[in-house]
């Protein structure tokens, strides 16, 4: 039979189901996209599935199973010297470190993202690494570090034109702002990110972005502004 579309086919039917959250349902179909992958020759067609598999795990909470599937995913891209796939795998791992409250470790990893990210010019990839290296500097309590990091994600984020990825630059930016006591600051981020969200019709990020508002109010004093945004 024609392997290769058939692999396919369960990918695309996995990502299906993944994107409405059906996940028992999504690894259903990775687990037999990973079965033909593995009676294949093609390493990185495993790698791939091991991929798609981990980020279930990672989204539903089963982290020591997503970090196995990652790892086997930076072995399959290492050894297929697939540099893309392998900043994706340290990109994925280091999310899935962060989770679990391993934040050096995290931080290795999203350092290894960016490093590939710059050798290949990938702007986005960088913003992306940019991004996570800097909610981990963040968790870390290196606040000023943490703020560098997410003022080169928004101007990446700028430059690409990347309007839903410039509010939550502007949202982490509020909150490193407001961890540092800098409620000015924080508050102009927070109202740059509720005015991204609004224009994009985001309503989760218009709330979110309304919740971080309050916090600056009840930080300022300012309790019925702070009333009025929760």
């Amino acid at each position: 039979g024609n392997k290769s579309g058939e692999i396919k086919a369960y990918a695309s039917l996995g990502w299906l189901h993944e994107s409405s959250a059906e996940y028992p349902k999504a690894l259903e179909m990775y687990q037999k996209r990973l079965e033909l992958a593995e009676a294949g020759d093609d390493i990185m067609e495993k790698g791939k599935a091991y991929s798609s598999l981990g980020c279930v795990y990672y989204v539903t909470g089963e982290l020591a199973k997503a970090k196995e599937m990652h790892t086997k995913h930076l072995d399959a891209a290492t050894e297929a010297e697939n540099t893309a796939e392998q900043a994706k795998a340290y990109g994925n791992l280091g999310n899935v470190l962060y989770a679990v409250g391993d934040f050096a470790g995290a931080k290795e990893y999203h350092e290894k993202d960016l490093k590939i990210a710059e050798e290949s010019a990938d702007r986005p990839a960088q913003g992306k690494a940019y991004g996570n290296l800097g909610n981990t500097y963040e968790a870390m309590g290196e606040f000023a570090k943490a703020r560098e990091m997410h003022e080169k994600d928004l101007e990446i984020k700028t430059e690409t034109g990347d309007v839903a990825g410039q509010g939550i630059a502007h949202c982490n930016l509020g909150c490193v702002h407001y961890s540092m006591g800098d409620m000015a600051k924080a508050k102009e981020m927070h109202e740059k990110d509720l005015s991204i969200t609004k224009q994009n019709g985001d309503l989760k990020g218009e709330g979110k972005a309304y919740g971080n508002l309050g916090n600056v109010h009840y930080s300022t004093g300012d309790f019925p502004a702070a009333k009025e945004m929760h």
